[in-house]
């Protein structure tokens, strides 16, 4: 059995060849998987909070997803980057949705890199746990109390 490299909100791993990263409590978070399988390679990012101009904390989404590319592409030159996003639930019974802000604040940042979604499970009010194989680029996402699908 493939070890597990296991991830916390606000932190990211990239793994090259057969590994698996995983992260639990994606609740209003966003877990940002990007793959490129030419190379066997690929990350994945735990977002708990949107862009915001000024901020610098790895919470948030564009510090995050940054470092994620930039990890990546250090280790080789970027081919065809590819994303699965998971997550943005709406868990607290309020007005504002900070799952839904998550979710668009990810896609605007992948559209500005040039990155297409190819898979996503977004909204929602179930948290989820995201494990992602970096050989294959598959992801596979159990939600609370629900079913598990592979991506």
């Amino acid at each position: 059995m493939t070890e597990q490299t296991k991830i916390k909100m606000g932190e990211y791993a990239v793994l090259e060849g057969d590994e698996v990263i995983a992260t639990m409590g994606v609740g209003s978070c966003v877990a940002v998987c990007l793959i490129d399988q030419n190379h066997d390679l690929a990350g994945l990012a735990h977002v708990m909070l949107p862009e915001e101009e000024g901020h610098t904390s790895d919470k948030h989404a564009d510090v995050l997803i940054d470092k994620l590319f930039d990890e990546i592409e250090d280790k080789e030159p970027l081919t065809d980057l590819e994303a699965k996003v998971f997550g943005g639930a709406h868990m607290i019974d309020d007005s504002q949705n900070v799952g839904e802000e998550n979710v668009e604040s990810v896609r605007e940042i992948l559209d500005r890199k040039n990155i297409d979604i190819v898979a996503e499970d977004t909204g929602g009010e179930k948290g989820r746990a995201v494990w992602l194989h970096t050989r294959s680029g598959e992801a596979v996402v159990r939600k609370a109390f629900g079913k598990t699908r592979s991506y």
